[in-house]
C-alpha cells in the first residue's frame, strides 16, 4: 500500500532528461506541459497510480486540506490493486482528509482498520 499524504493537487512532472517541470513555469499547466514523459502533472500522477495498481499496490490519498482546492481530483488517485482477489473497495480510500497535519495519526489508525492491516 502507498499512502499518499498531500496538501495539494499535482503540480510537477518529469522530463526525459530527469529534470522536473512545474505548473509555476510559464508554459506548463496541469493539463498541458510539453516535454514531460508521463504527460502533464495530473496525468502523470494518474499514470503512476495506475502503475502501482497494476503492480498489486493500493494507493490511498490522505489529504491535508491546507492548500488543495480540488479534493475530488486528489481522491481520484485512489486505487485498489488491479488483479486483486480481495474485497478492496476504492471508495474506502476516499474522504480521508484532515484540516491539520496533527490529525494525521488518528486518520492513519482508522485507515489501518479499514484495510484490515491490524
Amino acid at each position: 500500500m502507498i499512502v499518499l499524504i498531500t496538501d495539494g493537487t499535482p503540480t510537477a512532472c518529469s522530463r526525459a532528461d530527469g529534470t522536473i517541470r512545474t505548473i509555476y513555469e510559464g508554459s506548463c499547466s496541469n493539463s498541458s506541459c510539453s516535454g514531460c514523459t508521463n504527460g502533464p502533472p495530473l496525468v502523470a500522477a494518474e499514470t503512476l497510480a495506475d502503475q502501482a495498481a497494476a503492480d498489486g499496490i493500493s494507493v490511498v490519498p490522505v489529504i491535508v486540506s491546507s492548500v488543495s482546492r480540488d479534493i475530488a481530483q486528489l481522491e481520484s488517485l485512489a486505487r485498489c490493486p488491479s488483479n486483486s482477489n480481495s474485497n478492496c473497495n476504492v471508495d474506502d480510500y476516499k474522504n480521508l482528509n484532515v484540516s491539520d497535519i496533527d490529525e494525521i495519526g488518528e486518520l492513519l489508525a482508522s485507515l489501518v482498520k479499514v484495510t484490515g492491516c491490524e
